[in-house]
């Protein structure tokens, strides 16, 4: 459940709206209940629905209503962003560079 509700506080940071669904895996879902969305949205000044569970990939993907703004926070997706920050980092120590 503390995963899932970080993973969704991460999500409403980068989505300027009043109103988003929260698409969430199975087990995500199970832990983001009526009762933890209404606290979340609260806290963050938002309110949350449930959305469609994924299809594809561990984690929450939150979307407005209208669909037009959406961030993926899946475990997936935060890989791929991770690898972009990390690339020159990683290239830096196998070449034996300081960092």
């Amino acid at each position: 459940e503390q995963i899932a509700r970080f993973l969704v506080r991460e999500a409403v940071g980068h989505i300027d709206a009043d109103e988003m669904l929260v698409q969430a895996d199975e087990r995500a879902q199970r832990a983001l209940d009526e009762g933890v969305l209404e606290a979340l949205g609260q806290e963050l000044g938002v309110h949350l629905s449930l959305g469609a569970a994924l299809a594809r990939g561990t984690g929450v993907v939150l979307v407005t209503p209208d669909g037009h703004r959406r961030f993926d926070s899946t475990l997936e997706s935060r890989l791929t962003r991770m690898h972009e920050r990390l690339r020159t980092a990683v290239y830096r120590t196998l070449m034996g560079e300081a960092l």
